[in-house]
């Protein structure tokens, strides 16, 4: 069984899966993160979170992001250097309220 994300966990994984989208090493990266109550967030991943080969990013949370439950959109911006800016598919998952 998967592991579970609650409300204010920490170092939760949000790994999006790029897919067809080709980002350049020297692109900067930044996760557009919209939580079920509306309010959003914009993230910078640290260095290191773009795998190259699979064409996965990875972001661990850190406390504030997960601050409600309910199913999260999640959207990966890449800016060129030319200023082309280009977007990932949405991704979704679902922060539970934990029972205590």
């Amino acid at each position: 069984m998967p592991s579970l994300i609650y409300v204010g966990a920490i170092g939760a994984r949000i790994i999006i899966d790029l897919k067809n989208l080709t980002i350049p090493v020297t692109t900067a990266i930044t996760f557009f993160l919209k939580r079920p109550d509306g309010t959003s967030t914009t993230i910078t991943p640290p260095g290191g979170a773009m795998d190259y080969v699979t064409g996965k990013i990875t972001y661990e949370s850190v406390l504030g992001d997960l601050t409600v439950a309910g199913e999260y959109r999640v959207q990966v911006h890449g800016l060129f250097d030319d200023g082309d800016d280009i977007k990932s598919n949405l991704g979704t998952f679902t922060v539970y309220e934990p029972l205590s």
